[in-house]
């Protein structure tokens, strides 16, 4: 004999969303604790959960809390404790667009640089700075204020053309420099010497066929003369003797005349005269009244 169904509810009526059946989940020991919002409160105890899932729908990362590390699959990115990150191009090229601010030293290779629009201070720290033209020209448009000590090397450097009115240059055979006295003159020694100029005049007033002497003795080493020039109010006879005194020898004779006053003796290349020899210029009045006859004897003390 078939019986009827047994009817699960709160009550007698049927069983509907309205009227429901309040039961608890337990394992035996403990039962299931719902929270008032209808959740639940899960434990996990498994130290490994593997998550499974393709465009994993997470919140907005921000920079405020969140942070990940960078990398290539091999290095990860290096970040120092100042927030900055080291540079390397690897051989290739680095692009900056903005103010790089370089502190730290070790060799910067910029490679070609076309152009600067802005100021660029450099400081040396007390070392030396070495600009590499690659074999070209470096050019340098406007004023450069150098301060200290510039070596430049270069091959017929290009400079503006010299003028005597703002510039002056020293003159030197490679070993000696050329002496300019105060006054603008030079000091010229006659012969190619390397003595001391010798230059002595005298002046005689003479009756007629009356002599005088003009002598430069040799002092301190030989004498190199150049030349004996005289002159005369009328005729004049000068002869011109060298040697130990004593024993003179006559180097030769000029004359002067009214028409011809001044006359000139010039030494032989190298002639020279021993140290305490002397250099005479015998000088004789020909004509027939009181004159004054001069003589001068230059060349070059050793």
């Amino acid at each position: 004999m078939a019986r009827d169904a047994v009817k699960i509810s709160k009550n007698l009526d049927d069983n509907a969303v309205g009227n429901e059946i309040i039961t608890s989940i337990s394992d035996g020991t403990d039962s299931l604790a719902i929270n008032a919002d209808g959740s639940l409160n899960a434990t996990i105890n498994n130290t490994s959960i593997v998550v499974t899932a393709t465009n994993l729908d997470i919140r907005d990362l921000t920079h405020v809390s969140d942070s990940i590390k960078v990398g290539d699959g091999t290095d990860f990115l290096a970040i120092a404790a100042d927030g900055s990150i080291a540079v390397t191009d690897n051989g290739g090229s680095l692009t900056v667009d903005g103010t790089v601010a370089a502190t730290q030293s070790g060799t910067w290779n910029i490679g070609t640089l076309t152009s600067i629009t802005n100021d660029v201070d450099i400081a040396d720290g007390g070392n030396s700075i070495t600009v590499d033209d690659g074999g070209a020209s470096l050019t340098v448009d406007g004023t450069v204020a150098i301060s200290g000590t510039v070596t430049v090397s270069a091959t017929d450097l290009d400079i503006r053309d010299l003028t005597h009115v703002s510039d002056s240059v020293k003159i030197g055979d490679g070993t000696d420099l050329l002496a300019v006295n105060a006054d603008g003159s030079i000091n010229v020694v006659v012969g190619g010497s390397s003595g001391t100029p010798v230059a002595v005049t005298n002046e005689a007033s003479l009756g007629t066929g009356a002599s005088s002497n003009h002598d430069y003795t040799a002092t301190g080493g030989a004498f190199i003369p150049d030349m004996v020039i005289v002159s005369s109010e009328s005729i004049a006879t000068f002869e011109i003797l060298t040697g130990p005194t004593g024993t003179l020898v006559s180097r030769g004779k000029i004359r002067t005349s009214v028409e011809h006053p001044n006359a000139e003796f010039k030494f032989p290349a190298n002639f020279s005269v021993a140290s305490t020899d002397v250099v005479r210029v015998v000088r004789t009045n020909d004509s027939n009244k009181t004159k004054t006859l001069n003589s001068s004897i230059t060349g070059a003390q050793l």
